[in-house]
């Protein structure tokens, strides 16, 4: 028995292998002559690495309105060394604070160089300023976990028509967050303030279908508010209703302070890859994922 069970999985990976290879050629293209393996496979990298960097083109389907809500003022720390009562800020931004200039110097030279603007547009007051800055910042964002979203959105899609059709195959995923969109969108876990954020920046996503949303908005106080989005899912539906193969996927999002938005976002990569990759995500009705994580 156990000979048969280890040829049915050597039959089975290699039947997975052929896949891959068929798929890697596909997408990256046919072996070079004359080129390594790993030099085939660092092709392939710096494609993903492209697809990575590549601006999704989404479509805004309904956006609320503006939080109103105010932070309360913290305590400067210094952004680089986290000591109190810093003396300086950036000299750009103006915003991130700083021991003095060795500090300052230091730190544009590990990351602030790159984040500046960031700092600029938020403030100390960590409030994303318009509708734009908004949908600027959520592209970021999503662009950042597609490459988990794409293929679970496809792994979801798959498994529910198994165990739970929908009519009309009205599905989305929701992404929740115990954070704002100004924490999520900060190069690391401490706020233009220097200190450190009081929650952990995690990104629920979930696979919920129309009816099953509905009743939450009706049942839990706190999703109330989401209840204007059931008309723009109800239309996104209905002009995908002909679709046999979409190659978007509708996303709800909801922060911790109340902002939310429904968006149609493509599949990256497309759906033929996200196919093969949606092995790994098969039967999980939840993801989370910790945007600190640097394995992840």
């Amino acid at each position: 028995m156990e000979g048969a069970r280890g040829a049915d999985a050597a039959a089975e990976d290699g039947a997975e292998d052929t896949v891959m290879q068929k798929l890697m050629t596909e997408t990256f293209g046919p072996s070079k002559e004359a080129e390594q393996e790993s030099d085939r496979v660092q092709r392939g990298l710096d494609k993903m690495s492209e697809l990575e960097r590549e601006a999704p083109n989404l479509r805004w389907l309904y956006e609320s309105p503006l939080p109103r809500t105010e932070r309360q003022a913290r305590p400067l720390q210094c952004l680089y060394c986290h000591t109190a009562k810093p003396a300086v800020s950036c000299a750009k931004c103006k915003v991130a604070p700083y021991c003095d200039k060795t500090c300052q110097t230091a730190d544009w030279r590990a990351g602030h160089k790159r984040s500046c603007a960031r700092y600029q547009l938020l403030g100390r007051a960590m409030r994303v300023p318009d509708a734009d800055a908004h949908r600027m910042l959520m592209t970021e964002l999503l662009r950042s976990v597609r490459m988990h979203l794409s293929p679970f959105a496809i792994a979801a899609e798959l498994s529910a028509a198994e165990t739970r059709p929908a009519p009309d195959g009205r599905r989305f995923v929701f992404v929740q967050s115990e954070s704002t969109l100004a924490e999520l969108s900060l190069p690391t876990a401490r706020d233009t303030c220097g200190a450190e954020l009081s929650v952990r920046r995690t990104v629920l996503l979930q696979h919920v279908t129309l009816p099953e949303f509905e009743k939450l908005t009706q049942e839990e106080s706190g999703l109330r508010l989401l209840t204007p989005t059931l008309g723009p899912l109800e239309s996104a539906f209905g002009a995908r209703r002909a679709v046999a193969k979409p190659d978007d996927a509708l996303v709800l999002l909801c922060f911790a302070d109340g902002y939310h938005a429904l968006a149609s976002v493509p599949l990256v990569p497309d759906r033929r890859v996200c196919l093969v990759l949606a092995r790994d995500y098969m039967g999980k009705e939840a993801l989370n994922l910790h945007l600190d994580d640097e394995d992840q």
